[in-house]
């Protein structure tokens, strides 16, 4: 028995030693635990995962210095493989550390990308989105600002949307969610639904429940003129969003804009012509508002 207890005690030693090596980035340090650990327990779990880890620390420590990526094709390479990491950290690393661990290879990359222009066919190998991935929301939104028109390209919109919502507050990043549901409603549901706060996240569940929809990812461009409905205090939030583009969605939601500060200023008969504009653009939404009235 104290011989079972002293081995899965060493177990327990030899694993958390390599844990904590990798922790701390230390090629050297995590390849000598990771050497120990695999003489004594030549079968413990753990060892494939950290085999991965401790070459990548071990490939990033032969090369300080990584030349610039020549191309956007490149650097999207190098995201892919840093993003085969994920799974190895995850069941390596301490719950919720895996991403932090990673932080600092998405960062390098991301300096290696730093003047690779936009390509739409390899987004992912954009400093803007390598930037993201490291966590760092404003070299993220800088890289952004620099692509021509980020604005109405949806990728970039989202990649902005995405980087003031992390680094701003809940508020800031309103009228890019609005845009980005508009021009993309597909894309908007992913990534609201991915980096949606508490708030934003009961929002999306209220408008699948309350909203009468076709069933398509093209109903999420209502959803900015749902929550003026459901939701009339967000008016000022997203009071600087702007379509690219004319469409029904975005009319409605001006429409509502146009409604709540008409009702405010007590002006009846402006009210009663808005509404019927309303009604004509979309009678279900219109249902939902009067509801309220």
């Amino acid at each position: 028995m104290q011989l079972g207890l002293f081995e899965h005690s060493r177990d327990v030693m030899l694993r958390n030693d390599l844990v904590v090596a990798l922790q701390a980035q230390d090629a050297a340090g995590s390849r000598k635990a990771l050497d120990a650990l695999a003489e004594e327990m030549p079968h413990d779990p753990i060892l494939a995962d950290a085999q991965v880890l401790v070459s990548a620390l071990e490939r990033a420590a032969a090369q300080p210095g990584p030349p610039p990526f020549a191309a956007p094709s490149e650097a999207a390479a190098a995201a892919e493989i840093a993003a085969g990491l994920m799974p190895a950290a995850e069941r390596s690393l301490p719950r919720g550390s895996a991403q932090f661990w990673l932080a600092p290879h998405w960062a390098s990359l991301a300096r290696r990308a730093a003047r690779l222009p936009y390509d739409a066919e390899t987004p992912q190998g954009h400093a803007a989105a390598l930037w993201l991935q490291a966590r760092d929301w404003a070299a993220a939104a800088e890289h952004v600002a620099g692509i021509e028109s980020w604005r109405r390209i949806p990728q970039p919109l989202a990649w902005m949307a995405e980087a003031r919502h992390h680094g701003h507050g809940l508020d800031a990043p309103w009228p890019l969610w609005v845009e980005l549901a508009w021009l993309a409603p597909q894309r908007f549901a992913e990534v609201a639904a991915r980096v949606a706060d508490g708030p934003l996240t009961r929002l999306m569940q209220r408008f699948e429940g309350d909203f009468d929809t076709e069933g398509d990812a093209g109903d999420w461009a209502w959803f900015p003129a749902w929550c003026l409905v459901d939701s009339p205090t967000l008016a000022a939030a997203m009071d600087d969003a702007t379509a690219s583009t004319p469409s029904e969605p975005a009319r409605a939601w001006s429409l509502l804009q146009s409604l709540l500060r008409l009702e405010r200023r007590g002006q009846h008969h402006e009210v009663v012509k808005s509404r019927a504009l309303l009604r004509a653009c979309h009678a279900g939404l219109f249902e939902l508002y009067m509801r309220s009235r």
